[in-house]
């Protein structure tokens, strides 16, 4: 009974190619360019304290009672990166 062997090279390059197609295929929507859904984001929950809060740095949520301002760290963490924010300094 006779075995078809495929060449070492030919093995590398085939083992090559399916390794790049798993990779193009991986970050297929990062090179193309294409939003993130608000779904497809991580989510980001900030804890802290006044001082993660970043109270009285302008601008501030007068509303919330506590003067979290909207450019403490979590804000400018989540807006580097895309995440979602969920606040709770």
């Amino acid at each position: 009974m006779t075995r078809f062997r495929m060449p070492a090279l030919s093995r590398l390059a085939l083992a090559g190619a399916a390794a790049l197609a798993v990779v193009a295929s991986a970050l297929a929507p990062a090179v193309t360019g294409a939003p993130a859904r608000a779904a497809d984001r991580p989510e980001y929950v900030a804890l802290g304290d006044s001082y993660s809060a970043g109270v009285f740095v302008r601008p501030w949520d007068a509303g919330d009672g506590c003067g979290r301002s909207y450019r403490n760290y979590p804000h400018q963490v989540a807006e580097r990166f895309g995440y979602r924010l969920r606040d709770v300094t």
